[in-house]
């Protein structure tokens, strides 16, 4: 068995709004002509208003469409008020509890390297000895994890990581998963955060959160020195951001911030991995367009500059600070041959190494990105446990990480018999009830929309005039739109694995099967309250249920072969 993660074949290779706020363009709570809020002929706006034409463009011709305008006329909810939210800080706290036990519980168990543990924690090892590598990830949640190495007290003390199953020895491995369980614990209550903000009920969100904590495959991911829990998180906390920003009025404080928060999560998401791109792109669309979302209509062409830039900035920063960490040639791996001699010529050590050599960062940053790019579309090696897009929502292909015997204690009963595994799978229960519920979803906007165009033909739309108040039938619209646009972003998380021929795994079904979770979220609550309290006590018992029986897998609980096979539902979870 070989890590997933596999290398490429080696190539050279106060005062500041009178300025700004003019030409926001589009302001108001409709999104149309230029409103009060952001009215005015700021320096900085007039310049960059010619930029959101097409995108004005685009949102005046949806809204003017029989049966689209009114859909993409509703917006998000009110604020909640202080006791509610309240309330739902608590839940949001006790979500992330609950997640961080689940993820901590044996944490260090097994105490040897794990499935790409071999190449990230081989990474974080590196950036305490300053030797170079080469990656074709972006380096923040590497960076991450060796800052949680950092303040666990990670102390290099020789270790080379050479293959899967190596024990960890005396290093301070445990922090360094910490690390990654805190961002996987984290998501849990950021995606209530967003169930909550788009107006679904307590009830519903409640049961995406325990989704989210119980999860085997965000569970595991999250457990060991990998990177797909930063991602996840990141991509979920932009989302939540972006919608408090879309909620926020012009030129308040807290619009400002949430600005800065959607950027910066957003900017991370990507500095992650770069799949994780289809979520700030989204946001980016429906900032600029304003449609659906935004209280007040799309953004602004200065806020979206200031978050383009922010954004890129985090991007550009995380691989200074990776490039600075790592300034002594690779003499062991050879990964320096992926560069070319003048960004050799700066790593001391390497045969091109010259003192007097000026590669600028700029260059040194442009150069590793292309042959990131270059290096992954290289890949063609194939993998014993690799899958397919198609296999993921029907969670058929799982992952074997690790396998050994089980541990004998002295004085202790006889455990030849035993084994003990960790076998990444998505959760048999709500990987299937994802897919269930969202169909039902599907047919459920379809005659929703069926019975809208009916209602349109010639006549307003009966919500009347949706901007003006928050009814019962506004938010029923937007619950539809709101699912829409999660299936949407399921779907085109999913679509990059479609069009690309190398070898992919489950874990990279992880992006999408989150907005899969938000739109089970928004089924869920369209169920009438009964039905939809009765699915919810269901739902988590048998997430529950499921995670108690498959816990062995992620614990490394032992069992003898039959208790192993009990639990191989599919034939390839061999």
């Amino acid at each position: 068995m070989s890590g997933a993660r596999q290398r490429p074949s080696r190539k050279r290779g106060g005062g500041v709004g009178g300025v700004i706020a003019g030409g926001r363009g589009g302001g108001g709570s409709g999104g149309g002509g230029g409103g009060s809020s952001a009215g005015g002929g700021g320096v900085v706006g007039r310049a960059l208003a010619p930029l959101g034409a097409p995108f004005r463009a685009v949102a005046k011709a949806a809204r003017r469409n029989s049966l689209l305008g009114p859909l993409l006329r509703v917006h998000l909810p009110p604020p909640p008020t202080a006791r509610v939210a309240l309330v739902d800080a608590a839940v949001a706290v006790a979500l992330f509890a609950l997640a961080a036990a689940v993820r901590g519980w044996r944490i260090g168990f097994p105490s040897t390297v794990v499935f790409d543990e071999f190449h990230f924690a081989g990474f974080v090892s590196r950036y305490f000895t300053g030797v170079h590598f080469f990656d074709i990830h972006p380096p923040l949640a590497r960076l991450l994890l060796a800052a949680a190495a950092k303040a666990g007290g990670y102390v290099h003390r020789g270790l080379k990581i050479t293959h899967i199953g190596q024990p960890y020895g005396d290093t301070a491995y445990v922090p360094v998963r910490a690390g990654a369980a805190f961002f996987g614990a984290a998501t849990a209550p950021a995606g209530y955060d967003i169930a909550r903000t788009i107006g679904l009920s307590r009830l519903s969100s409640l049961l995406l959160g325990i989704f989210l904590c119980l999860d085997q495959l965000l569970v595991i991911e999250s457990r060991l020195i990998l990177v797909d829990s930063q991602l996840a998180f990141f991509a979920v906390a932009a989302l939540a951001a972006a919608l408090r920003l879309w909620r926020s009025p012009y030129g308040s404080g807290r619009r400002c911030f949430y600005l800065v928060a959607t950027a910066l999560f957003g900017g991370a998401a990507v500095s992650s991995k770069w799949t994780a791109a289809i979520t700030p792109l989204l946001i980016a669309a429906v900032s600029a367009t304003g449609l659906v979302f935004p209280v007040e209509g799309r953004l602004a062409v200065w806020e979206m500059a200031v978050a383009g830039t922010l954004a890129i900035s985090v991007y550009v920063s995380a691989f200074y600070v990776h490039l600075k960490l790592l300034p002594l040639a690779n003499t062991d791996d050879q990964d320096d041959l992926f560069m070319s001699p003048s960004f050799q010529a700066t790593l001391v050590g390497n045969k091109f190494y010259d003192p007097a050599a000026r590669y600028s960062f700029p260059r040194a940053f442009l150069e590793l990105n292309r042959v990131m790019l270059s290096s992954n579309a290289a890949i063609t090696t194939r993998h014993p446990w690799e899958s397919t897009w198609r296999e993921w929502p029907l969670n058929l292909r799982g992952i074997l990480y690790a396998q050994e015997g089980a541990p004998a204690v002295e004085g202790g009963p006889d455990v030849s018999h035993l084994s003990v595994k960790v076998y990444l799978i998505a959760s048999p229960f709500i990987s299937v009830f994802v897919l269930v519920v969202m169909a039902a979803f599907l047919i459920a906007l379809l005659v929703y929309l069926m019975r809208l165009a009916r209602g349109t033909k010639g006549t307003p739309w009966a919500g009347g005039a949706m901007r003006s108040g928050w009814s019962e039938e506004d938010g029923l619209t937007f619950k539809y739109v709101a699912g829409a646009f999660f299936v949407a972003g399921y779907i085109l998380n999913l679509l990059p694995f479609m069009l690309i021929a190398r070898c992919t795994f489950l874990y990279h079904y992880i992006p999408a099967y989150l907005y899969g979770l938000l739109a089970t979220a928004v089924g869920v609550d369209l169920l009438p309250p009964r039905p939809r309290a009765a699915v919810t006590v269901v739902g988590t018992l048998a997430a529950a249920a499921a995670f108690g029986y498959w816990a062995p897998w992620v614990y490394g609980t032992p069992l003898d072969s039959e208790g192993h096979q009990a639990r191989q539902w599919l034939p390839r979870w061999d």
